[in-house]
């Protein structure tokens, strides 16, 4: 993962949303706008802690990736 998106409110769309029953946690996983083009961008909810991370952007090419099915395996790890 590389860094966080900067304007994430202009460009937010085609967003999902996982959560992992065992902990709360939560991932929020979106489609926005880069200097690449179309790039998928992940956000996680820290329930433990009630914190929201920094978005971290998962893609980073030319090719325009809008489509993500986020889920949680049994060990917490986040999978797109």
């Amino acid at each position: 993962m590389s860094e966080g998106h900067p304007d994430v409110d202009a460009t937010f769309k085609n967003y999902r949303l996982a959560c992992d029953a065992a902990s709360g946690n939560l991932a929020l996983v979106y489609a926005a706008l880069s200097e690449t083009g179309a790039d998928i961008y992940a956000t996680a909810y820290d329930a433990a802690n009630g914190l929201w991370g920094v978005a971290q952007r998962l893609t980073a090419d030319r090719s325009a990736e809008e489509q993500m099915a986020p889920s949680f395996s049994s060990d917490g790890a986040l999978w797109v």
